[in-house]
């Protein structure tokens, strides 16, 4: 998430931003997608452990199954696999791109986690579905905090120093 917020960031605030935050920006996206990738390997040793220790590896042919195995393989394995080539081969391009995706994988994990596979035994009918008020609710609070974090950056020295406290800072 860090890297894909700072990536749209960096996109959109690049004339806020000093010499010094530019020459920081790529290392430290290289960085982050080696420690994304050791968290990511971390997390599905984790998934399949609780697969291995449950002796539920009959679940994985039934719908809900190959639903987390795509969830696992293709949004936990694959970035995972993919920010460890992007750091190895310094493909900024590369882990921006699995960075979107692992953010993807985050949003697919809590739908899964709190509406899709919630209570499966439960009919279609008796599931819990967000209404639309809902979601026009989510959709305006993250709309608000985007508002407020521009107003910030836009008017603080958050992306530079500030000229009258250059030398305290060193």
């Amino acid at each position: 998430m860090v890297i894909f917020e700072g990536s749209l960031s960096h996109k959109a605030f690049h004339s806020k931003m000093d010499k010094t935050y530019l020459a920081e920006h790529e290392p430290l996206v290289f960085g982050y997608a080696k420690a994304a990738a050791m968290v990511l390997f971390g997390y599905f040793v984790v998934k399949l452990v609780g697969v291995a220790a449950g002796n539920h590896w009959h679940l994985l042919g039934t719908p809900y199954g190959i639903w987390f195995l795509v969830e696992v393989l293709g949004f936990v394995a694959l970035p995972c696999f993919l920010f460890t080539i992007g750091s190895r081969d310094q493909n900024l391009g590369l882990i921006k791109f699995t960075a979107a995706l692992s953010v993807i994988g985050i949003v697919l994990n809590r739908l899964n986690v709190s509406i899709i596979a919630f209570n499966w035994q439960k009919p279609l009918c008796e599931r819990y579905i967000p209404s639309w008020m809902e979601v026009m609710l989510s959709i305006f609070m993250v709309t608000c905090l985007m508002l407020v974090f521009r107003f910030i950056v836009t008017r603080m020295p958050v992306f530079y120093e500030h000229p009258d406290f250059k030398e305290k800072h060193h």
